[in-house]
């Protein structure tokens, strides 16, 4: 259960932190589109937040960001990535065509969300034939996730500026979806799709 003190104080969270310094948040995350190189392709970012990722690509594609934070879809329209803004835990619909993207990513998103696989089946729909997902999620299970909650202390410390769990005792920092490596390639089997590459980040 998630108290609904803890989810308005993350919703207000949220919006502060994009409203900073575009600088803090400028980081390219250049696997996204490692060996791909696209150009003039339509690419959709489900949880976008600002978007940070994905300013490199904005500057020769069409690059749209769904988030719920307003103020996270302010700065990404700043980096040339226009903005929908949908709360994927209220609507399983994504608000676009059939397959009109040439990529999705979804990165840390999957493990927010009540009901995941509904959103990966519209994944599919407004995905093009051919075309390319990109998906992250956290490791729920590895050694240092297991201490820091053995320990007493939340998923994430200081992520947006605040140690959940010693504040609002929510350890699973809103998480509603928890991964293990396998169980996330069983995961994504259900939801029909197939790995073609793997890659990992520091902490996840």
């Amino acid at each position: 259960m998630i108290g609904a003190e803890a989810r308005t104080h993350q919703q207000r969270q949220y919006e502060r932190v994009y409203t900073a310094s575009d600088s803090e948040y400028g980081f390219p995350d250049r696997k996204v589109a490692d060996d791909l190189d696209p150009r003039d392709w339509r690419i959709l970012s489900i949880g976008s937040g600002t978007a940070n990722d994905l300013w490199y690509l904005a500057t020769s594609n069409t690059v749209i960001g769904l988030d719920y934070a307003g103020s996270g879809l302010r700065v990404a329209l700043g980096h040339g990535v226009r903005g929908v803004r949908a709360d994927l835990n209220r609507h399983l619909v994504l608000p676009f065509g059939d397959r009109v993207f040439d990529m999705v990513v979804c990165k840390d998103i999957l493990e927010h969300l009540v009901e995941p696989l509904p959103i990966l089946a519209e994944v599919r729909r407004v995905l093009r034939e051919g075309g390319y997902v990109v998906i992250s999620v956290p490791n729920h299970f590895y050694l240092w996730m297991r201490l820091r909650i053995l320990g007493g202390q939340g998923l994430i410390s200081r992520g947006i500026g605040v140690d959940h769990s010693s504040e609002y005792d929510e350890w699973n920092y809103m998480h509603l979806r928890f991964f293990t490596f396998n169980g996330f390639r069983r995961f994504l089997h259900a939801a029909g799709f197939r790995a073609e590459k793997w890659f990992w980040d520091f902490g996840t």
